[in-house]
């Protein structure tokens, strides 16, 4: 992915995701704090992006908003969750609710089958990683950003 970047000078690495297939907490384990440092080591604002299966269950069912947890470098202290009043990832209430009716759509056309990520297009090179046939197929806006 470093060398695409380099090469292209179109797309640039600001953060990792993470998803566990585990049910529990959004947390970075040393695994992902070590992807997250690699990271930062060239984008210094970088930030780790982590699924809560848990709440992400409960944003399912609408009782809960964010099913996210977000991290960012605090220099030398390592990686700290973001602050719990929702900051960087706070919506409106609202814009929750869309973007869960949003979910709901793609999930029910299958859209989730056809989004790779890198360590997929390793086991199968036919799996594209940069995703862009399911970008080009998904009109998915984050609230507050106009067409």
């Amino acid at each position: 992915m470093e060398s695409y970047t380099h090469i292209t000078g179109s797309v640039a690495i600001v953060g990792y995701y993470q998803s566990d297939a585990r049910f529990g907490p959004g947390d970075l384990p040393p695994l992902g704090r070590k992807i997250a440092d690699k990271v930062s080591e060239h984008q210094a604002q970088a930030v780790v992006l982590v699924l809560d299966n848990k709440r992400l269950e409960q944003f399912c069912k609408a009782q809960a908003d964010n099913p996210f947890e977000l991290f960012s470098k605090d220099g030398s202290k390592g990686w700290k969750r973001a602050s719990a009043d929702g900051g960087e990832l706070a919506l409106k209430n609202a814009d929750w609710k869309k973007l869960r009716e949003e979910f709901f759509v793609m999930f029910k056309q299958l859209k989730h089958r056809t989004l790779h990520d890198f360590e997929e297009h390793l086991d199968d090179a036919g799996k594209d990683w940069l995703n862009k046939g399911f970008a080009s197929s998904v009109k998915f806006l984050l609230p507050g950003n106009a067409l």
